[in-house]
């Protein structure tokens, strides 16, 4: 019982303390608070779906999940990486109110939502082709990476190949 009493009581200095918390970012720069891009190429099979949610967390989720709606996996997003992300989103026009986005003929497109106070834009980017305009191809590769962290620790962890001649 004693054992019991306390791990209770180093888990609530753990909480209190925020070992043990959520992930939490600061405001996104733009003034925006929730976004949601999901980037799909139906005829690739190919789906990604970046999430920032309004407590500045952001998350992704690939394939399926992405094509569902669903971004389970936090990233881990540093302070470069939100200028650099709200940045981007300005230099795509995607925050000015007359924003019409470009309309090639597909087949991939990035399906695009951002709430800021108290309004929410939606809009659909069509690609020409696979590739999108530099600015939006820019930002998703920049999301991509920052996604791609996740893995870090374990490509860290894999053996590293001895140079030639050893």
């Amino acid at each position: 019982m004693r054992i019991l009493r306390d791990s209770s009581i180093l888990l609530s200095l753990l909480l209190v303390t925020g070992c043990i918390s959520s992930p939490s970012s600061k405001p996104s720069p733009a003034g925006i608070r929730a976004v949601s891009l999901l980037d799909a190429d139906v005829e690739g099979a190919r789906f990604a779906l970046y999430q920032r949610q309004s407590d500045g967390v952001w998350l992704f989720g690939g394939g399926s999940k992405a094509a569902a709606g669903e971004a389970t996996e936090v990233m881990k997003f540093e302070e470069a990486d939100r200028v650099a992300v709200a940045d981007l989103m300005t230099r795509a026009g995607w925050l000015e109110d007359d924003h019409v986005p470009e309309a090639g003929p597909g087949p991939r497109r990035l399906d695009v939502s951002l709430t800021g106070s108290g309004a929410r834009r939606q809009f659909t980017i069509r690609a020409d082709g696979r590739s999108f305009d530099p600015a939006v191809t820019a930002l998703l590769v920049r999301l991509r990476a920052i996604a791609d962290r996740r893995f870090s620790n374990v490509i860290e962890a894999l053996p590293r190949a001895r140079p030639a001649g050893d």
